[in-house]
């Protein structure tokens, strides 16, 4: 999947690059395609052609391969009707072939390719010209029929000629032909017509012998190929009788291999030799040592491959399910349509899912989900990946079949066809449990043994999460909707074990940041946010948070609630003890707030009559714990230190979107106290914001400022009785937010006054980065400008009154530049409409007053200004009943 999503990638950015030559010359490159699949058709016959017949078993093998190939070379000819006829009945007949033949001995099979190795190097060379157009592109310059024969042909010669497909041109062909089927239809549509007898070749295929490492063999990159082929072509294909044919005949041709995973995970059994553990306390057995772990579960790389191929079958057919329709879904009725494709997914798989759950549950008794998580780090044998890469994909087939199941229950009778297997879906969750406890664990996630690749350890270890977190929703939401659904304590063990490896999965992508290198617009959009998982881990934590708390009682959100603040109230404590200058500690306290923020977040989405019970029992103590880390770590925050200022950029915008949710609320009454405190934050945290650095200052704008004008507007949209007598409170946070500004453009004066000296001598890079640190001053007082608008626009609606007048000579001296300076002419030109909006409802006597206290001080400036902007809102603002 990694693999797959690094190729979607590269070629979305190719696909951007070469779709103007498309629009522009769109012959060039039909011209270039039609050449590079030519090329791949004609070393395809120079390859069949040196191939060497010395049995007759091979000749139908032989005859099959040239009948693929003459028909791909007459669709390129232009005879489009050969393929539709008979091209893939003979790319079904010739995998059929090499299914039911067995071939010669192999070494004299490995001495003939080898004989014949510049011929294939040829062909991969001419498949790797013809995949390096992205299918988008090819599929608008070429049929997609004419390009998945010529790839079909391909492949078929090279299992031909070197006795498998597990060749580097039959990779390619099947990774090009997976993207094709991904981006077209008809594309997937071909595919799947013969793609039972390739699946089913495919899975009989076995590991060479002496291929002891699958992660360097050509078998694993195989295994890959196969699998997201089938998994595209299924999931992409229409839903017609030929569809679900093909569907039901690959489901029949994998599940026998998938029952031959369960018996080998059964013969190989994880051995521990600890003793029993009998009466001992509790205590003392968290003490002992883990070392005496054996893992002893080996798993075949065939039986890696069955699992691989289980999970894409599975899986396309959940994304084949239609979305339900928005009338049901805002009615809450049952969709017919959804039901009826769900229901036929399950059918056509009954053998299959019945194969997957019982090799889940001998996986699970052989110990090789315990191995994938201990064995891999402690253990000094060799590494099995495939018994973890196996473990994974078995658990995310078996959350698809949950997932089917659950769909059919929420939109139908279940019972009705085929139920569920109760003890089947108790193995799968306790399967995920444990998989995620292992996560949620430092040393199965930060350490490493030596004996294996750090790369390899988090590449399968990251697969087995995410099919587990998966497979955990899945699970819940099915018994959500059948029954037995899961109790209170087994729902608050898997919340907070969800919480664990969350956090876990943050301090180790913390403990992986690199920071230091050149600032790109990707890096510092990194450094300003909070470490998080990978985006496939949160995604599927994410998923499992949501379906975990969906529904639940005031009970297990209290646990949540209580989780979280005890978790704050921790770093609250390790704040206390820093002192400025304490970088890496500032790091450390950014990894820690992660997980209790995000599941604040997941927490206060709810708007049911438990979530706001729960969120009304907690809400004060949760905004006090979860803003106090911005507070301290604004304090600690040095000038000079641009590391300690990114990471006060990611904690303050983290605490301030909390506080947004939390105070739109309505619902929920909060004291007057807390509502104070909550207007108050602007103006405890600018003295960190104006001092940002410029390079940073365009994400404190965004990710600081904006945030805090938004929760200024949403404390006097949502809470206007609570601010009743704290109405200064936000007069004053309003005023520290045009210190900041009116700080920033006195920034850009200094920076305008350099350029200025250096303008008689010629330009170079300090002053180029002068002009763009310009900019990006120029930018941030604008945007900054903008989201004062809003809060002066409130503020008049919420009905601050005589508070109004104050906000209008705080807005007027900053637009004047007294005081030292003001906010520039494009931000004053930006804080108009708030203006305006504000003398729409201050009286003529306050203005007077006003006009009378600016007095003449800097040539009476704040008075110019003053008497410019009620003439102008007089002009063209006010409306005056007359056209």
């Amino acid at each position: 999947e990694n693999e797959n999503e690094n190729e979607n990638e590269n070629e979305k950015e190719v696909c951007d690059r070469q779709t103007e030559k498309l629009v522009a010359e769109p012959e060039i490159l039909a011209a270039r395609l039609f050449a590079a699949a030519r090329d791949v058709v004609a070393c395809s016959k120079k390859l069949l052609g040196s191939f060497k017949i010395d049995d007759s078993k091979e000749k139908s093998l032989v005859k099959a391969c040239g009948r693929v190939i003459d028909d791909a070379d007459s669709l390129l000819e232009g005879d489009e009707n050969v393929w539709e006829a008979v091209g893939e009945c003979f790319v079904d007949a010739f995998w059929r072939a090499v299914l039911g033949e067995k071939r010669g001995d192999e070494k004299k099979i490995q001495k003939e390719a080898s004989a014949s190795g510049e011929l294939c190097v040829s062909l991969t060379v001419a498949l790797v010209r013809l995949s390096s157009i992205p299918a988008g592109i090819a599929v608008r310059a070429m049929d997609s029929g004419k390009l998945v024969a010529v790839l079909a042909a391909a492949d078929c010669v090279s299992c031909l000629v070197h006795g498998h497909a597990c060749t580097s041109a039959g990779v390619t062909a099947r990774r090009f032909a997976a993207r094709l089927a991904e981006t077209d239809a008809a594309a997937a549509e071909r595919v799947a017509k013969f793609l039972p007898s390739l699946v089913q070749a495919s899975a009989a295929e076995a590991a060479s012998d002496h291929d002891t490492d699958i992660d360097s063999t050509p078998f694993a990159e195989a295994t890959v190929a196969v699998a997201s082929l089938t998994h595209r072509a299924l999931a992409n294909g229409k839903s017609d009788e030929d569809n679900w044919n093909a569907i039901k005949a690959v489901a029949a041709a994998v599940a026998p291999f998938v029952v031959r995973l369960a018996i080998e995970a059964r013969a190989s059994k994880t051995e521990t030799t600890t003793p029993k553990k009998g009466l001992v306390p509790r205590a003392i057995q968290k003490k002992r040592k883990v070392d005496n772990y054996v893992d002893t579960t080996q798993i075949s790389g065939q039986g890696a491959r069955a699992a691989a191929l289980a999970e894409a079958v599975l899986v396309a057919l959940v994304l084949k399910i239609p979305k339900q329709t928005e009338a049901s879904r805002y009615d809450r009725t049952e969709d017919p349509h959804v039901f009826a494709v769900a229901g036929a997914a399950r059918e056509e798989t009954i053998s299959l899912r019945l194969a997957v759950d019982d090799a889940l549950a001998a996986l699970y008794g052989a110990g090789a989900f315990v191995g994938s998580s201990q064995s891999a780090y402690k253990s000094k044998n060799a590494y099995n990946r495939c018994s973890t890469l196996a473990s994974a994909s078995v658990l995310a087939a078996a959350g698809a079949g949950a997932k089917l199941a659950s769909l059919v229950a929420r939109h139908g009778d279940l019972f009705a066809g085929h139920g569920v297997d109760v003890s089947a879906v108790r193995v799968c969750v306790c399967v995920a449990l444990e998989v995620l406890a292992a996560a949620s664990r430092d040393e199965s996630v930060s350490h490493c043994g030596t004996h294996v690749s750090t790369v390899v350890n988090e590449s399968a270890n990251e697969q087995t999460l995410v099919a587990a977190a998966t497979a955990a929703a899945h699970c819940v939401s099915l018994l959500d909707a059948t029954g037995p659904a899961l109790d209170a304590n087994a729902h608050a063990v898997l919340l907070a074990v969800v919480a664990a490896a969350y956090d876990a999965q943050v301090r180790k992508s913390s403990a992986n940041e690199h920071t230091d290198g050149p600032s790109t617009l990707s890096t510092l959009s990194a450094k300003t946010s909070l470490p998080a998982p990978s985006v496939r881990v949160k995604r599927a934590l994410d998923l499992c948070m949501e379906v975990l708390l969906d529904g639940a009682g005031k009970r297990l959100l209290g646990a949540g609630y209580k989780l979280a603040n005890e978790q704050l109230r921790d770093v609250d404590i390790f704040c206390r003890r820093l002192r400025p200058g304490m970088g890496s500690d500032l790091t450390r306290v950014s990894a820690a707030i992660a997980m209790p923020l995000w599941l604040l977040q997941h927490l206060v989405k709810g708007t049911a009559g438990a979530s706001n019970a729960a969120f009304a029992s907690h809400a004060e103590t949760t905004f006090h714990n979860a803003f106090a880390p911005a507070l301290w770590v604004a304090k600690l925050v040095l000038t000079d230190d641009a590391s300690s200022h990114c990471v006060n950029i990611a904690i303050t915008h983290a605490c301030v979107s909390l506080t947004s949710v939390l105070v739109s609320k309505s619902k929920v009454a909060l004291s007057s106290r807390c509502v104070a405190r909550i207007a108050q934050t602007p103006s405890a945290l600018a003295s960190a914001l104006s001092s940002a650095p410029t390079v940073y200052l365009r994400e404190a704008v965004r990710l600081n400022f904006v945030p805090l004008c938004a929760a200024l507007t949403s404390t006097l949209r949502f809470r206007k009785e609570e601010l009743r007598r704290s109405a200064a409170i936000v007069v004053h946070a309003c005023a520290s937010l045009l210190d900041v500004l009116r700080v920033w453009h006195k920034r850009r004066v200094g920076l305008v006054l350099c350029l200025s000296k250096s303008a008689e001598g010629a330009e170079d890079s300090n002053t180029k980065e002068t002009n763009d640190d310009v900019k990006r001053v120029d930018d941030a007082c604008v945007r900054g400008a903008n989201a004062l608008v809003a809060v002066y626009e409130e503020a008049v609606t919420a009905g601050l009154d005589r508070y109004c007048a104050h906000l209008l000579a705080d807005a007027v001296t900053s637009m004047a530049g007294g005081d030292g300076g003001g906010i520039g002419q494009r931000a004053t030109q930006s804080l108009k409409p708030g203006v305006f909006a504000l003398l729409d409802q201050v009286t003529d006597r306050e203005l007077a007053q006003m006009h009378a206290a600016f007095g003449v001080a800097e040539g009476g400036a704040r008075r110019v200004t003053l008497a410019n902007l009620v003439e102008e809102h007089k002009r063209r603002h006010k409306y005056d009943g007359k056209v």
